[in-house]
């Protein structure tokens, strides 16, 4: 992808935001593009020829015959018995409200020139669609989705706002998994082109469970069935803002799942291709806020993540949560995003997991502040492996209890470079777990910046520390003696409170800031890095028949977008300075 500098990116965001979606593109379109365009809303567009456009209205008739706004339908049961075709579009009217309904559509197949689109119509509010708890008749935790697709390809769901509330209380569990939005693939092979986007999911108090029940809450994406090996291919979800749901804000899973990599599963691997997520405010949520599981070279880049693993909430039956994270994936990148006051520090807790059956997976140029679990796990686990990915110049500001966290046996080849790193509160600056009765093995840890009060940084024979700069209270539990490069010294930041938020405003994600970590320009930590290597390609005679190449290459810039020389040491950091010049 052409990385976009980090400040033109803020200096265009209201520009890139009005041009957004128009079709879903592949993750390999946006990569090289950098930006995704948006639709228009649908009531600005022209049917297709040929096809029929299906209108539905609180007002309306179910014995009209549902093709102008005049003769609409009146019922989401009426709309959820019409069979779609290439082309065709079932609109809502703007304002209307459904209570105690829900939408299916089921086996509605566009074309990649005449695509099918569920969205709303006429001027005003997103239609309402409140599902109350879900009850209809169902069979399958998917069928109580308040709207439901099924079998679905070259569709996009937009312009709607989606709750399903369980009695009164959002905060009391429903005892049903309810969720907002669920997309579902069922023993349909490949589903291409689904997207989506533009939604409003939230008051939804489902169940919350561990194991294959996680996959209830607000935006799901759920590959089910064991007969037809199954997957989607260009999965978009971009612009939604999912908020005050439990379990999981947006959430993937797969009946496919099975692998060395997570020692799980009879059923064979198979992941989704080029899954975008992109520019979603995911907020107040009781669980984890977007998890990405069996795809192939998926991007998560734009998004804010807020107070996920809310303690609001009980979730004493599912303690273990993160913000935004993968599992049994392989080639993930998740950068551009921010991530904010995560909760449920006991167990996790933090920003960002490279979770086990994650190989080839890739942090950077993320935003991680005020999450109680810290920044960053790398967690393998006696049940499967976490191998050959990478975490560099992400900026990390007072998170806390432990800012990265290693452990479990079965990792390899995980590197850790040149990420700012500060806090202010005692935490941990490296945690060692020690579940499965294992230690991590192949983590290195260099070029880095810590700078905060703490007494510990894991130490065993699997982590390896390099080049990095310790100060602001952990000079004496760092080992200089295991790093001789080390730099014990203050680096020299710009202006360390001067550091911003992000925001959501007028249905656009505005990411924070964190100017003040860049370093002035006699800092001591400027060229005092080490180069950095190639991808990391560890291998073992388990997992062998598992591992793909790699997508990851060497950075082109730093956070804040100054280029990355190759050729020359580094600056310890996420920020890359010269020695000469101004102020940077």
């Amino acid at each position: 992808m052409n990385i976009r500098f980090r400040k033109c990116f803020f200096m265009c965001l209201s520009c890139f935001m009005a041009i957004i979606m128009i079709l879903p593109v592949s993750v390999s379109e946006a990569k090289d593009s950098g930006v995704h365009p948006v639709s228009k809303s649908a009531h600005g567009l022209h049917s297709v020829k040929g096809a029929v456009t299906y209108y539905v209205d609180p007002s309306g008739d179910d014995r009209a015959d549902g093709k102008s706004p005049r003769t609409a339908w009146k019922t989401l049961e009426k709309a959820s018995s019409v069979s779609l075709h290439p082309g065709d579009r079932l609109l809502l009217k703007a304002g209307g409200v459904w209570n105690d309904e829900n939408l299916t559509v089921q086996n509605a197949r566009g074309t990649r020139k005449r695509p099918i689109l569920v969205g709303s119509y006429g001027k005003g509010k997103k239609p309402v669609i409140n599902g109350n708890g879900g009850n209809w008749s169902w069979k399958r935790k998917e069928e109580l989705a308040a709207v439901h697709v099924l079998n679905s390809a070259y569709i996009t769901i937009e312009n709607l706002e989606v709750t399903n509330l369980d009695g009164t209380d959002v905060l009391k569990q429903s005892g049903k998994y309810l969720s907002g939005i669920i997309v579902e693939n069922r023993d349909a092979g490949e589903l291409s082109h689904v997207t989506v986007r533009n939604n409003v999911v939230h008051q939804v108090n489902g169940k919350m469970s561990g194991g294959g029940n996680k996959d209830v809450g607000g935006i799901i994406i759920s590959v089910t069935g064991n007969s037809v090996k199954s997957w989607y291919n260009n999965l978009n979800i971009i612009g939604n803002d999912v908020y005050d749901v439990c379990h999981e804000g947006i959430y993937m899973s797969s009946s496919w799942g099975g692998r060395e990599l997570v020692q799980a599963g009879t059923s064979g691997w198979v992941g989704s291709k080029n899954v975008l997520i992109r520019q979603n405010y995911v907020h107040h949520i009781a669980g984890d806020g977007i998890v990405i599981i069996n795809t192939e070279n998926a991007l998560a880049d734009y998004n804010l993540v807020d107070h996920a693993a809310s303690e609001d909430w009980d979730y004493s039956s599912n303690p273990a949560h993160a913000a935004l994270w993968m599992w049994d994936a392989n080639n993930v990148t998740i950068q551009f995003n921010e991530v904010s006051h995560t909760g449920q520090p006991e167990h996790d807790g933090m920003a960002f997991d490279f979770d086990y059956g994650t190989q080839n997976s890739l942090y950077q140029y993320n935003y991680s502040h005020d999450n109680a679990g810290g920044f960053l796990m790398v967690c393998p686990s006696p049940s499967g492996y976490s191998v050959n990915n990478v975490a560099r110049y992400n900026v990390s500001y007072n998170d806390g209890g432990r800012i990265i966290r290693t452990g479990g046996i079965h990792s390899g080849g995980i590197q850790i470079y040149n990420n700012t790193m500060y806090w202010e509160k005692p935490a941990k600056a490296v945690e060692e777990g020690n579940w499965g009765g294992n230690k991590s093995d192949g983590i290195e840890i260099f070029n880095n910046l810590f700078y905060g009060p703490t007494s510990t940084f894991g130490k065993n024979p699997g982590v390896e520390y390099y080049n990095n700069n310790v100060f602001g209270g952990g000079e004496a539990a760092y080992s200089t003696t295991g790093d001789p490069a080390a730099v014990v010294a203050d680096p020299g930041f710009l202006d360390k409170s001067r550091v911003t938020a992000g925001k959501y405003l007028n249905g656009k994600v505005v990411l924070g800031t964190a100017e003040g970590l860049k370093l002035h320009r006699n800092s001591p930590l400027i060229g005092a890095g080490t180069r950095q290597p190639n991808a990391p390609s560890y291998q073992n005679d388990t997992i062998l028949n598992d591992l793909v190449p790699t997508d990851i290459t060497k950075a082109k810039v730093d956070y804040y977008g100054n280029p990355v020389r190759h050729g020359e040491k580094h600056t310890i950091g996420a920020f890359e300075g010269k020695k000469t010049g101004g102020r940077h």
